[in-house]
């Protein structure tokens, strides 16, 4: 849908000649300025891009998931040059009004220029815009009104121990008791596969196919056991 102008005018018949023109010019194929596109349809490429091309974890899914919702809610029908650092800040804001921590705030706001960045990389949001909303800072702690909550520290083994003898469930049980010896998610335990764990040797290996996609795509050689000499088979 493009907006030409008052119609009849002299000035909107001159913009569709040009519209036109562009048209013909392009291979009869839709052109799109990036003062035409809007921040929903921003949204939706990058979407098919991470759905595609990165695998997220359940949480970093949900996380996107959640503040690219609100930035659609709030801003899906403006353009994204119309996008500033000031337009960043009042979602910061509205997000502080709503009662969100800290921690989330700085989280979404993260997610939103990285949207951006994006979008400049593919060619589709100017580099002046990307640009600009680095300059947004994050919320620091104590100088913000935002919720800080204290850090939840490990269950003690005492409890889990007890916790355990209650569990009716022997792959809930064998579950609770992987996630302590790895040190991990409950994500991290539930995704395991058996495919995904090199028995080779007297230390067994677990390398998640996320981290291991991740290696493959960009040549890395990072270590990518979560096994240490102190886990044993069991």
């Amino acid at each position: 849908m493009h907006y030409l102008g008052k119609y009849g005018s002299q000035s909107s018949r001159q913009a569709y000649d040009r519209l036109i023109a562009e048209f013909v010019a392009n291979g009869r194929q839709p052109t799109q300025h990036s003062d035409e596109i809007l921040i929903e349809q921003l949204l939706v490429q990058f979407s098919a891009y991470a759905e595609k091309e990165r695998n997220y974890c359940d949480s970093t899914k949900y996380r996107f998931t959640a503040a690219l919702r609100l930035l659609n809610d709030l801003h899906g029908k403006t353009p994204v040059t119309q996008f500033n650092p000031k337009t960043l800040k009042s979602i910061r804001q509205q997000f502080l009004e709503s009662g969100m921590s800290r921690n989330t705030i700085n989280s979404y706001v993260t997610i939103i220029r990285q949207v951006f960045y994006w979008g400049c990389e593919e060619e589709i949001v100017p580099a002046e815009i990307a640009g600009a909303l680095r300059t947004v800072k994050m919320l620091q702690k104590g100088r913000t009104t935002a919720i800080d909550y204290e850090e939840i520290p490990p269950v003690a083994d005492e409890i889990v121990e007890k916790t355990l003898q209650h569990i009716k469930s022997p792959q809930i049980r064998d579950m609770l008791q992987v996630q302590r010896l790895i040190s991990g998610r409950p994500q991290d335990v539930h995704n395991m596969r058996f495919c995904d764990i090199d028995q080779s040797g007297e230390v067994w290996k677990y390398a998640p196919f996320i981290h291991l996609s991740i290696r493959q795509s960009t040549g890395g050689k990072r270590e990518l056991s979560q096994s240490g000499p102190e886990r044993r088979k069991s």
